[in-house]
């Protein structure tokens, strides 16, 4: 079925194909603008799917998990993993999923069992807890060894920042924090107490201590009990 003009139907002139209608010089004019922009953009690299694939490569780059000294101890600058010991997860961090909220400088904690290879995004340093005034509460040991008891903070590998390692946890530490269940907090899917990581190293809520496991009974009453990735022991 043909549709014709009210121009045809009196019988004037039929369009050609190499007739221009409308704005035609305006809409060619955008389509090499949006042409012209795609290809800046690919050349600078600043199309989503090259920030996507540089994200990838930052967070997937692999890592070998290593320690500072060759003996049976785990100590503050190792590069390690921490995994769950009933399902394997292992803890990771996406620092491209920053939380909105304003002041909270802070970004995603998450854990997969899909990759347990050593990745930049899974591997954490410890850091050794200095407090502002010592007390008796808080022993402090000399040497680079972790021990029961003693506190300390979980840093992210720099690396996946794209920051080069080191035992500082690069330039910007993201260490590893939780804080309990309240009105305003909590976890975003599961709203179980939150834990995250924070470009705030000097909140207390991001310091952690080495407590012993109860044998029969760390296991079977809390699913979220973890351990650290590692063939040494805590001294």
């Amino acid at each position: 079925m043909h549709t014709f003009t009210k121009q045809q139907r009196q019988g004037g002139a039929k369009y050609q194909p190499r007739t221009l209608v409308g704005n035609w010089s305006e809409e060619v004019n955008l389509q090499r603008s949006a042409l012209q922009e795609f290809l800046q953009q690919k050349q600078a690299g600043a199309l989503k799917v090259d920030r996507f694939q540089e994200r990838m490569r930052v967070a997937l780059a692999e890592v070998e998990m290593t320690k500072i000294r060759d003996d049976p101890y785990v100590h503050f600058g190792d590069v390690l993993q921490l995994v769950h010991v009933d399902t394997g997860a292992v803890l990771s961090v996406d620092v491209e999923d920053k939380d909105p909220c304003p002041g909270e400088l802070s970004c995603a904690a998450c854990a997969s069992t899909e990759l347990r290879v050593p990745l930049a995004r899974n591997t954490l340093l410890i850091a050794k807890y200095v407090p502002s005034q010592s007390t008796p509460l808080d022993p402090q040991w000399s040497d680079d060894v972790l021990h029961y008891g003693q506190k300390m903070r979980l840093l992210a590998n720099p690396m996946a920042q794209a920051e080069p390692l080191d035992a500082a946890g690069g330039e910007q530490p993201l260490a590893l924090y939780s804080r309990p269940i309240s009105v305003n907090c909590a976890a975003r899917y599961s709203r179980h107490q939150l834990v995250a990581y924070t470009w705030k190293p000097t909140s207390y809520d991001s310091v952690w201590q080495v407590c012993a496991g109860q044998p029969g009974t760390a296991h079977s009453s809390s699913s979220m009990f973890w351990a650290l990735l590692l063939q040494w022991q805590v001294a």
